[in-house]
């Protein structure tokens, strides 16, 4: 393939993946867990190995620090989509940053 053929593929696929991600309106940063915690009241059915839960958390760092929020199980499919978009941008950003390496080599290599 011509290096000007190339060179126009390449950029071609990048608009799409930027356009992806552009669509991509509902994203959220960070990681969706789950977790059954005591209560470690005296009485509670907790001390005896039945802990409560699930109780939904969405973590992530943010200037170097974690962070977490607690997510209502109403909210939990609708955090689980956003975050897993947000992963899916991650890597079309990743596909795009590479694509703009290979362009930048090539035009190097044109260029001297």
């Amino acid at each position: 393939m011509p290096k000007d053929r190339k060179t126009e593929t390449l950029a071609a696929r990048r608009k799409g993946i930027l356009k992806t991600i552009a669509r991509m309106q509902d994203i959220l940063p960070g990681n969706l867990a789950t977790s059954y915690l005591p209560c470690n009241k005296g009485n509670c059915k907790c001390t005896r190995g039945e802990l409560h839960g699930p109780k939904w958390t969405l973590t992530w760092k943010e200037e170097g620090k974690t962070k977490t929020l607690y997510i209502r199980q109403a909210e939990v499919a609708e955090v689980r989509k956003e975050t897993e978009n947000y992963g899916k941008a991650k890597g079309l950003l990743r596909q795009a940053a590479q694509i703009n390496l290979e362009l930048f080599k090539m035009r190097r290599a044109r260029h001297g």
